[in-house]
């Protein structure tokens, strides 16, 4: 099985434990804020520059962060719009001081 897939299925796993609670719909980003969250997040750490214009994210179950303000979301990166996700991730979203959605990379 490939790692990808492996490390996405113990991410929802964790985060559909009931002990987790789910958020809100107004608590979460939707998809288009959480793809440009992740854009500005990734061209920060990326050694190489990406074209991020067809990449998109789609979010999963989210929980409330439990060592921090914000969300903890499963996510699908697509590299172009209709694509399945190439890949999957564990993102961290919060809200900035002006109100957009900063995401950080969870482990």
């Amino acid at each position: 099985m490939n790692f990808r897939l492996i490390h996405a299925v113990a991410v929802a796993s964790v985060l559909s434990t009931s002990a987790l609670a789910q958020v809100a719909a107004g608590d979460r980003p939707t998809d288009a804020e959480a793809t440009v969250a992740w854009a500005k997040a990734d061209a920060r750490m990326s050694l190489m520059p990406n074209d991020y214009s067809q990449k998109r994210v789609e979010l999963g179950e989210c929980a409330k962060s439990q060592t921090g303000p914000g969300v903890i979301c499963t996510a699908g990166v697509k590299v172009t719009p209709e694509a399945k996700p190439a890949y999957y991730v564990k993102l961290g979203f919060s809200k900035s001081a002006s109100g957009e959605w900063v995401a950080t990379f969870e482990r």
